[in-house]
């Protein structure tokens, strides 16, 4: 009864703590999966912003280059529900900003391998050129920009002129391109030639949105998207690798518990059932004989 009782508890020990290897194993990998999941809404939400930056200058060029309407980009662009809605075009570029931007939820669950500049300090002209140093290397190395001097310095300069930096929060900036944006779509009301050059011409509409585009903006989606999103994406295939391991360690471990237990436990009491019954042959044997 006594070893019957103890095979029972060490079987009952060892569902314990497989079940519980078990159960670990499924919580880290909810866990894992949770984690990618957060970082692929996050990585959609900045995508759908930076769609809509370029989708902005788009339809703005249409409108100089090709004689689009507003209604017109509206009418092959919006759904049919709100296409005849007065500044429907407008709205769609700040709803995907307030999409992109309410990210607090996926930005503290991925935390763990997601970085961007917000995390390591406040937006400032010196930070966001700064960080993208290595471009502006790359920009002095090209003999095509021999004759400029100092572009880190002058970029800096042309930051705080337009004070996009003074409150600190970097959403300003994708305001401010699609204000931009906007009131050259306005503006534009003659589009025979002769009121296209005059629109070029006057009011600078054009000049400060592509000024702004190409040395804030540009240096801006790097930092926001591209370089978090590129080491996001190596930071969670590194974790999946370690899960991968630790997986494989954990199993490896108690294949290892499990094969000792057999060895040293269960087939050494079986052989020492196998004696006993040996010796229980032998006296029943020798019990025939003396009858």
């Amino acid at each position: 009864m006594n070893i019957t009782f103890k095979y029972i508890f060490s079987f009952f020990i060892i569902f314990i703590f497989a079940l519980a290897i078990f159960i670990g194993n499924i919580i880290y990998w909810y866990g894992y999966f949770g984690i990618r999941k957060n970082l692929y809404i996050l990585i959609d939400k900045n995508a759908s912003l930076e769609t809509s930056v370029y989708k902005a200058i788009n339809f703005y060029d249409l409108m100089i280059f090709n004689n689009f309407t507003k209604d017109e980009i509206a009418t092959l662009y919006l759904d049919n529900k709100d296409k005849d809605q007065p500044n429907a075009l407008f709205r769609t570029f700040y709803n995907d900003l307030k999409f992109a931007f309410n990210n607090k939820k996926e930005r503290n669950e991925i935390s763990a391998i997601y970085k961007d500049f917000e995390n390591e300090m406040e937006f400032t002209c010196e930070a966001l050129f700064e960080l993208n140093n290595n471009y502006i290397e790359q920009i002095k190395n090209n003999s095509k920009s021999a004759g400029l001097n100092d572009i880190k310095g002058n970029l800096i300069k042309l930051c705080e002129n337009t004070g996009i930096a003074d409150s600190n929060d970097y959403t300003t900036v994708f305001e401010r391109h699609f204000q931009f944006i906007r009131n050259g779509m306005v503006s534009l009301t003659d589009y025979t030639y002769p009121g296209l050059l005059e629109h070029l011409n006057s009011g600078g509409t054009i000049s400060r949105m592509s000024l702004f585009f190409n040395c804030i903006l540009i240096y801006l989606l790097e930092l926001t998207n591209y370089s978090p999103h590129r080491n996001a994406v190596q930071n969670l295939l590194n974790l999946l690798l370690f899960s991968i391991r630790l997986t494989e360690l954990i199993y490896l471990f108690f294949d290892i518990i499990l094969i000792n237990l057999v060895i040293f436990v269960y087939i050494k009491n079986i052989k020492n059932y196998c004696k006993q019954i040996f010796l229980l042959k032998k006296i029943f044997k020798i019990f025939e004989n003396h009858e």
